[in-house]
């Protein structure tokens, strides 16, 4: 976010020298939404800037910072959608208004994106990247974030040896750059996380430094004020955590954490600042392994909110699963039959409860 934020300043008198037409008011909305953290209200203002611009100035180095604003916010969120701007701000690269070194890894992202469905795909990106390296391309967040995306792909695809060592890359790129970027650094630890603790054969000296990433990926997460403002990212580490967990116990393998504080959520209090009681189950069943996942050996992780009403629980949601999305569904279908012993007065200590699941093959 803060690269967006920089790159928008940067531009704003270039952007400005024009006349003050639609794109103009729309860019400033752009602005002042991604001040106050609404990145909806920003992309939504970043392509009416774009469009306009297109319609006002044609082919402008205006033009071109407007569509890489918009494909540059996208890219990762809405990546099918940020095809287009991107393929535009490449097109009007060369009269200005963003520079080489911004643009070529989204192109080579885009690229991917569109060609994904191809069993080469991922090897000519990572042929891409490689090359950008070769010709010199700044080291960026952008860059780091891309070779994260690749990752992640490589993951997917459970090719975890050079998932890891895109991963490496990634974490490498941000810390060559002189621009800081907590989540591209968060995603770039999760995969090495991922990428190190899966890898065959299962090593206990894996798992460990797997842990490792997760807990320095976890220090960049930032302490919620509230348990309903506990954000995804805080989430999906604890189920990585508790999916090398499972692997641990699959293997018999002992493991201390690593000593790294990283406080993330504040604990369940009663409306008067007291800590919630711990609950007395009446029914707490436990979720079957899925035989078809039991037979393909699958291992993972599941953490699942609920709120109470009366006994029972109520609004059940999976915050995170991992690996894969595959014990999510199996994990809820069963916490929504727990019921407590007796109805919880106080309620602030009715909402979110966490409950991990590991999933786990016994040797």
């Amino acid at each position: 976010m803060r690269h967006v934020i920089a790159a928008a300043t940067a531009l704003f008198a270039l952007i400005a020298s024009a006349s003050a037409q639609d794109y103009l008011d729309a860019y400033k909305a752009y602005n002042a939404a991604l001040e106050r953290g609404d990145r909806a209200a920003a992309a939504e203002a970043a392509e009416r800037a774009w469009r306009a611009a297109e319609e006002e100035l044609g082919d402008d180095p205006s033009t071109a910072a407007l569509a890489y604003n918009f494909g540059f916010l996208i890219a990762f969120s809405r990546p099918a959608d940020a095809v287009e701007p991107i393929r535009r701000a490449a097109q009007l690269a060369e009269i200005g208004g963003i520079s080489r070194d911004d643009i070529a890894p989204l192109v080579a992202y885009v690229d991917f994106i569109e060609d994904q469905s191809d069993r080469g795909a991922r090897r000519r990106l990572r042929d891409r990247l490689l090359e950008l390296d070769d010709i010199g391309v700044r080291p960026t967040p952008t860059l780091a974030r891309v070779w994260s995306r690749l990752s992640t792909a490589e993951i997917d695809s459970l090719a975890y040896d050079i998932a890891f060592e895109s991963a490496l890359r990634s974490l490498a790129i941000l810390d060559a750059s002189d621009e800081d970027d907590p989540v591209a650094r968060y995603f770039a630890l999760l995969n090495a996380a991922a990428a190190r603790g899966l890898s065959k054969p299962l090593r206990e000296a894996n798992i460990a430094e797997a842990y490792k990433y997760l807990f320095q990926a976890r220090t960049l997460v930032p302490l919620a004020t509230s348990r309903d403002a506990i954000s995804p990212a805080a989430w999906q580490v604890d189920a990585w955590i508790g999916a090398f967990g499972a692997l641990e116990a699959s293997k018999g393998y002992d493991i201390p954490f690593p000593d790294i504080e990283s406080e993330v959520y504040p604990p369940r209090t009663r409306a008067d600042g007291a800590l919630c009681p711990e609950f007395e189950w009446a029914r707490r069943p436990k979720p079957k392994f899925p035989d078809n996942l039991a037979y393909k050996g699958y291992v993972g992780a599941v953490l699942v909110g609920m709120d109470f009403d009366g006994v029972a629980t109520t609004n059940v949601r999976v915050l995170a699963e991992v690996p894969q999305k595959r014990f999510g569904e199996v994990a809820a279908k069963v916490v929504r039959k727990w019921r407590l012993k007796s109805a919880i007065t106080d309620p602030e200590c009715r909402k979110l409860y966490v409950a991990q699941f590991q999933f786990v093959l016994a040797n």
